[in-house]
């Protein structure tokens, strides 16, 4: 009966790849499809008898079918537990009338009516789990059909006892290799089971941390390296996890150390495997690398202002020449060493940003004030490119900032707008009070980012690239990032990809103490007028 299912079912089998989790997951359905049943399911249990895993075809992950709790009824009292426990089949004629098949409303996904049949499922002579198929006719499971089923039973219990041997078999090979290499390896490589106890540590690991292995064997990892119990806990089971941290070596010497930790599974146990890397030269390097850089800056701001310095002293000289070009070369040249050292400035800010320099020149601050001096310093380049800057200014409190520093930010994010912009189109500076935050926002009418820069984009160096885009190193959105972070504000980018992004930045008040009133700290119009405080260019 049925010899072409059980070619199919062994067929199945083989092609699960020794993946015995698969096979599981195929053999009820197909049994299931060949008799026509309306529902079937395949349990396995621990060697403890607890529920371990169920195998329902249709059937996603998450489905409330696949909680062992809700199976409790049929196994503590009902056909599987019976089944299990007696080591055979057991077959109901009528599920409707036979206790052994009551339905509450935990499993209220099963059938009511019709027969059943439990089949136990063996390795190694130990029943390990139960298939179960409920069909809709009355007493339907005869001899044919547990004739069929016990076949079916017991091609995989032999497929599975072969595969479980050649899994083993592969595993004693790969563990046997893992060991090797794990030994011989030429990077410090520490094994500590699931709280962080020292397993085993190879040659290079000793050498690394100048303790005997017999020594490392049985002490915490915390007691070498500064990781907390957390970063143990948050090593995702299936990524690696990477730390930067300080280990101690015998002497009590700290050593910068980058750690990738993963878990891996040796000899039929998890364990979490830490590769550990000394980055001295790294750093030692790095650390140079600023030192040079920062003599660099401090070079060229002193020329830089020297050279300012002398082309505003000459147009001062040939104010009134009789060719107007004059002028105008020496504005382009005044504006652009403008631009060169608010270049230098940024890249100054962003070294000492990074290295956690605080923010020491912090003063009060009209929100108006700052935002209309990057204005009127962005307008000519606006002008020039034939773009509109529309302002849209809230009366706001003051704050409390490096207004150079902020107002920089603001001349970055403008002058991006401005090249990125075509001419003919407007972008605009907009200010609101959100969530006791001040709120400022520059928006563009440009080719829009692309959503999986939308992060990025704020990385040194990082740049859009499309054709004929605008040149630049990217250092300014980096140092608007660095800049408002070390403010305790957020920056972010919305943009639909298409066309158009928004650069919002938000700065809190909660440093200014005594914080005025609104209506104390609204400049009246002549106020406006004098500051050259304008609506729209």
């Amino acid at each position: 009966m049925h010899y072409h299912v059980l070619y199919d079912i062994a067929k199945g089998l083989h092609e699960a790849h020794l993946d015995m989790n698969r096979g599981l997951q195929l053999l009820p359905g197909r049994v299931g499809q060949a008799m026509g049943v309306s529902y079937s399911v395949l349990m396995t249990f621990t060697e403890s008898g607890e529920i371990d895993h169920i195998y329902i075809p249709g059937e996603k992950e998450e489905s409330p079918a696949n909680d062992p709790q809700k199976w409790m009824q049929l196994y503590s009292r009902g056909l599987i537990g019976y089944v299990y426990h007696s080591e055979r089949s057991i077959a109901i004629r009528n599920i409707e009338s036979d206790p052994r098949w009551t339905i509450t409303d935990d499993l209220n996904f099963l059938p009511e009516t019709g027969s059943a049949v439990g089949i136990p499922l063996r390795y190694n002579d130990v029943v390990t789990g139960v298939m179960v198929f409920v069909h809709p006719k009355i007493d339907y499971f005869g001899d044919d059909a547990l004739e069929f089923l016990h076949e079916v039973a017991d091609l995989t219990s032999k497929a599975f006892t072969s595969i479980y041997r050649t899994q083993q078999q592969e595993k004693a090979v790969q563990d046997t290799r893992y060991y090797a290499i794990f030994e011989h390896t030429p990077v410090p490589v520490v094994l500590t089971d699931s709280s962080g106890v020292i397993i085993d540590a190879n040659i290079k690991a000793c050498e690394f941390l100048g303790f005997r292995r017999v020594v490392l064997r049985g002490i915490p990892l915390q007691d070498v390296n500064i990781i907390s119990f957390d970063d143990i806990k948050d090593i995702d089971h299936e990524e690696e996890k990477h730390i930067t941290t300080n280990t101690y070596d015998i002497d009590g010497n700290s050593i910068p150390t980058l750690i990738r930790a993963r878990w891996i599974e040796l000899d039929g146990n998890r364990y979490i495997e830490w590769i550990l890397q000394d980055m001295s030269v790294q750093m030692e390097l790095e650390q140079l690398r600023r030192d040079l850089t920062a003599m660099v800056y401090h070079d060229l701001r002193g020329p830089m202002g020297s050279i300012h310095m002398a082309i505003i002293k000459l147009a001062e000289l040939l104010q009134g020449h009789d060719n107007p070009a004059v002028l105008k070369i020496l504005q382009l040249g005044l504006r652009s060493t403008q631009q060169v050292s608010r270049l230098v400035e940024a890249l100054l800010d962003i070294q000492r940003l990074e290295s956690g320099s605080t923010i020491l020149n912090k003063q009060p601050a009209e929100v108006h004030v700052f935002l209309t001096d990057a204005f009127q310093l962005v307008m000519p380049i606006a002008d020039h490119a034939g773009i509109s800057i529309d302002l849209d200014i809230a009366k706001l409190p003051e704050i409390l900032i490096d207004t150079d520093m902020i107002t920089r930010v603001v001349i970055n994010l403008m002058e991006n707008a401005v090249k990125y912009t075509p001419s003919g189109s407007r972008i605009t500076l907009r200010s609101e009070l959100v969530n006791n935050k001040i709120q400022i926002t520059v928006s563009d009418t440009g080719p829009g980012i692309p959503g999986h820069m939308l992060d990025s984009i704020f990385n040194k160096f990082s740049r859009v690239k499309y054709q004929d885009a605008p040149k630049g190193v990217g250092l300014g959105l980096a140092f608007c990032r660095l800049a408002v972070e070390a403010h305790g504000g957020k920056i972010r980018v919305e943009s639909d990809g298409e066309t158009g992004s928004d650069f919002i930045f938000t700065l809190p008040l909660d440093d200014m103490p005594d914080t005025a009133p609104l209506s104390d700290t609204v400049p009246d119009e002549e106020d406006d007028a004098e500051r050259g405080y304008a609506t729209t260019a």
